[in-house]
């Protein structure tokens, strides 16, 4: 039987290796690893950013 997803206990796997993109679970590892290459300042602007792009989508629904 052919296993389609790699499990946390197979060893020949390992989830720091770049060629692994998603854990078992279906998270975006590549996601992580880029949030964890900027410094703590990067990262706030890109948090930032998403706020602003989400209270713009907030706004731009129309209300009764």
């Amino acid at each position: 039987m052919e296993r389609l997803r790699p499990t946390l206990t197979d060893p020949t796997l390992d989830p720091q290796s770049p060629e692994v993109t998603h854990s078992p679970d279906g998270v975006d590892l590549t996601l992580i690893r880029w949030m964890l290459s900027l410094t703590p300042a990067q990262r706030l602007e890109v948090l930032q950013a998403n706020v602003r792009s989400i209270l713009m989508l907030r706004d731009a629904i129309p209300r009764p």
